[in-house]
């Protein structure tokens, strides 16, 4: 189980460490939670300014529908749902070279933690069955980004990202089945079940925004965007696609 108060200051420590290395432009520093860790950087935000650890970090992170910033100059608080129209929400978040930002629905590669599952059975456990998600390939978001950040045609916009489809939960795993040539079967958990589940393994505040995510629909991940093939001039990769790269993880356990 994840200990968000020891992540806290494992971000902490290496950003009061790395100012002071010699090779280190330290006024160049930054740093950016996405996902779970943007509660960390939250925190730290808060944190750091507050102690005036690094008051010189642009420290940002979104978490819970509230978006902590630290500037340098002190921390500001302002409240915005944490989704598609957040640039530092959603699944990732690049800043840079004019770029607002770059934020995507969720990862394919959160297929990944069904692993344990999978070594001991051929049923995957999993909440939210019903809700959809146009997942993407995080290699898309990097490609992405990367033509973003190395051109002028993108300033000051926000780039929505998707995969090609969107997909329920049981939909991944019949798909991983096919690719590993396993009779893969989904089991989708109750609410109930899945709170329980959720609560044990972490804070109320995450179970709280992954319900309001995924039951109460405010993030809505089933929309696509053509983002990807436009900036890339290709299609994004579906998710046969990963599941084929990422055959050999599943395949040793």
């Amino acid at each position: 189980m994840e200990d968000p108060a020891r992540k806290v200051r494992d971000v902490h420590n290496a950003l009061t460490f790395l100012p002071t290395h010699p090779e280190v432009l330290g006024d160049r520093l930054g740093a950016l939670g996405v996902c779970a860790a943007a509660m960390y950087m939250a925190g730290n935000a808060v944190i750091g300014t507050c102690r005036g650890s690094w008051p010189r970090l642009p420290v940002r992170g979104a978490a819970g529908g509230s978006l902590v910033e630290s500037g340098g100059d002190g921390v500001g608080h302002r409240e915005r749902g944490v989704g598609v129209h957040d640039p530092v929400g959603g699944g990732g978040a690049v800043l840079g070279s004019g770029v607002d930002g770059v934020a995507s629905h969720g990862f394919m590669s959160k297929s990944l933690r069904w692993l344990p599952q999978l070594s001991v059975g051929d049923a995957v456990r999993d909440a939210f069955g019903s809700v959809p998600v146009a997942m993407i390939d995080p290699c898309d978001i990097g490609a992405v980004a990367a033509s973003a950040l190395t051109s002028s045609e993108f300033v000051g916009q926000v780039l929505m990202l998707s995969g090609p489809e969107p997909l329920l939960p049981a939909d991944r795993v019949r798909v991983l089945g096919e690719v590993l040539g396993r009779d893969l079967t989904f089991v989708g958990l109750s609410d109930e079940e899945a709170r329980a589940e959720m609560s044990a393994a972490m804070p109320a505040e995450y179970v709280r925004a992954f319900f309001s995510f995924y039951r109460d629909g405010t993030l809505g991940e089933s929309r696509l965007h053509p983002t990807v093939e436009q900036v890339t001039g290709r299609p994004p990769r579906d998710f046969r696609t990963w599941a084929q790269a990422y055959a050999g993880e599943f395949a040793t356990h």
